[in-house]
């Protein structure tokens, strides 16, 4: 499902990393898909359960700007590639020449990939 475009949101001030500026153009979150909300796996002592929290792409907002979209979905088809070849992602930050803190981040779409 790709994202759609929205009007821009009517608040002044939106907070948060990722919130586009006043009067940018913003689209649907990719990871939620404007529901506010996604699913985590959460485990403690007592084992793991499923719950339901506020989106870590769009910060409960259900849109983001399109420079936020464009990086998570590059973070994820990363993510997808290094999956596909059975790396850890300590294997493939290795690999890459990068630290894993790094190759996370560019995973979860918070900075751009390297080449």
């Amino acid at each position: 499902m790709s994202p759609k475009y929205s009007d821009p949101p009517t608040t002044k001030d939106m907070g948060g990393w990722g919130a586009p500026e006043d009067g940018a153009p913003t689209i649907t979150c990719p990871e939620c898909h404007g529901n506010s909300t996604s699913t985590a796996i959460v485990c403690g002592t007592q084992g793991c359960r499923t719950v339901s929290r506020k989106c870590p792409v769009c910060q409960g907002r259900g849109h983001v700007s399109e420079e936020r979209a464009r990086l998570w979905i590059r973070g994820q088809m990363l993510r997808k590639d290094r999956l596909m070849r059975q790396e850890t992602l300590r294997q493939a930050a290795r690999r890459m020449g990068i630290t894993e803190v790094e190759l996370s981040k560019m995973e979860r779409g918070i900075v751009e990939p390297h080449e």
